[in-house]
């Protein structure tokens, strides 16, 4: 891939000679204005006006990528500025509120809920008086 460019380069420049050798011919190129009382008229071999017509083409080709790339150089600035200002609403927030780093905090004993003692011996079962206290204010609704 790194070769490519420069065997294309190479290509192009000897097609290029083979082209202009086969078409010494003369060709005139008559371009005109008559409201502003303006024209040209140019006689040049047929490659020379074709190479021309190509590098015009080349050229007004970057001239708009590069109008182009600066509106979107431009866009990007904008919206790299607008990252930062919400990154520090958002620290501001954070300061505000104080909410820990995900991954940063630990649990500890005391800082969880327990649950409450049973005289029951398996935990996790409602006895019947819990159970029925459920059913009757499913009833009331």
């Amino acid at each position: 891939m790194r070769y490519l460019w420069p065997v294309l380069i190479v290509l192009f420049v000897l097609f290029s000679i083979d082209f202009a050798t086969q078409n010494p011919e003369v060709v005139v190129v008559k371009y005109s204005l008559e409201w502003l009382n303006y024209g040209i008229r140019s006689e040049r071999p047929l490659f020379v006006t074709l190479y021309l017509t190509l590098a015009l083409g080349i050229l007004f080709s970057v001239l708009y990528f590069l109008v182009y790339h600066t509106k979107l150089l431009a866009q990007m600035r904008k919206l790299r500025g607008e990252i930062k200002k919400l990154q520090k609403q958002l620290e501001a927030e954070k300061e505000k509120n104080k909410i820990p780093e995900p991954g940063s905090t630990s649990l500890t004993a005391s800082d969880t809920p327990s649950l409450p003692e049973t005289s029951d011996s398996t935990p996790g079962l409602i006895d019947q008086r819990e159970s029925d206290e459920f059913e009757t204010t499913d009833k009331k609704t």
